[in-house]
């Protein structure tokens, strides 16, 4: 997952060669005026964790079938 902008931007490149490219987009974002931001592993299934957290404690907002609750609380 530390390679996620890497493989979307070039999906048809080899794995082992995000590493090699992670500087190059760096700096491109820098010169660009970008915000390029980097978490290792742990830190984003913390962050994924949280965000589950977040959506299965929100409210369902009628008309807004993204927020339906999948299963109904008894």
């Amino acid at each position: 997952m530390q390679w996620q902008l890497e493989h979307h931007l070039f999906p048809t490149m080899p794995r082992y060669k995000y590493k090699a490219l992670h500087p190059l987009l760096r700096q491109w974002s820098q010169e660009h005026g970008l915000t390029f931001r980097t978490s290792g592993e742990l830190e984003i299934i913390k962050q994924n964790i949280a965000q589950l957290k977040k959506i299965g404690n929100q409210e369902a907002v009628v008309g807004n079938p993204d927020s339906t609750p999948l299963f109904k609380q008894v």
